[in-house]
């Protein structure tokens, strides 16, 4: 897959952006900024390459933040189990099906 720079959701624009730097100093594989409709991700973090299919389930499982903090769903916005588990589910759906 390749990533996108930016997805259409709920009626919004979010912009995907890569920051190896800011993934490092903060220790993650991606983020979501809901404030500024972006997902950060890393192709790189500590010097070390990222695998493409990690960065394409580390977008799902940021998309899957964005759509539970727009739902107003806050706690299951912070429960990252949840939050993988469903975008695992997610991606399957679209890859499996080519959607």
């Amino acid at each position: 897959m390749k990533i996108p720079k930016q997805i259409k959701l709920g009626g919004q624009v979010i912009n995907v952006i890569f920051d190896d730097e800011m993934c490092s100093r903060d220790s993650v594989l991606g983020q979501c900024d809901n404030n500024h409709n972006k997902i950060i991700l890393a192709k790189n973090i500590f010097g070390d390459s990222i695998p493409e299919d990690r960065i394409e389930r580390t977008l799902y499982h940021e998309i899957t933040h964005w759509i539970l903090f727009n739902c107003g769903e806050e706690e299951l916005y912070k429960d990252e189990k949840f939050v993988d588990r469903l975008s695992l589910f997610i991606q399957e759906l679209v890859t499996q099906n080519k959607l």
